[in-house]
């Protein structure tokens, strides 16, 4: 009897590590997955931060180029408002 109660509880102890070691598995891989979605999801945003900076510079076109010329036009407008 007694070694039956031993065996039954050893037997026991085995199914429960058995139990808690596929628990923390399946918790690494979750954990695994949510990590390699976070990351796809950042990379999807980046990607799209990027398309929609791209098609703003081409809808802006190039900028002008700064110096005398648009000085130039500055001190005209200026001097026709005053």
């Amino acid at each position: 009897m007694e070694n039956q109660a031993r065996e039954r509880e050893r037997i026991e102890e085995l199914e429960r590590r058995e139990r808690e070691a596929a628990e923390a598995e399946r918790k690494r891989k979750e954990e695994e997955e949510a990590l390699a979605r976070a990351a796809q999801e950042a990379a999807e945003k980046e990607a799209a931060l990027a398309r929609r900076r791209q098609e703003k510079a081409m809808a802006l076109g190039a900028e002008p180029e700064k110096g005398p010329g648009v000085t130039r036009v500055c001190l005209t407008l200026y001097a026709r408002v005053f």
